[in-house]
């Protein structure tokens, strides 16, 4: 299988991205108690970061498997 990087560029990617963070960071990794931003309820994890950032994912069966956050300092509220 040739994997593809994609960008996502919908607020619906951006959901699968952030429940595959939450499954990886808060259930594998049990970081709770590490990331108080996430969201119990819908099971996402994101933060602050994520308005000014680029996500980009990788899908198996059409679910994201793998996915990288770039935050450039030109893009958001940085020094």
């Amino acid at each position: 299988m040739n994997a593809v990087v994609k960008l996502a560029t919908t607020e619906a990617e951006r959901e699968a991205i952030y429940r595959l963070r939450y499954a990886v960071y808060i259930e594998e990794m049990n970081g709770a108690s590490r990331h108080s931003e996430a969201d119990v309820t819908r099971r996402q994890l994101h933060d602050e970061w994520d308005a000014h950032s680029y996500h980009f994912y990788v899908t198996e069966s059409r679910r994201p498997a793998a996915c990288a956050r770039l935050t450039l300092r030109r893009d958001g509220p940085f020094e």
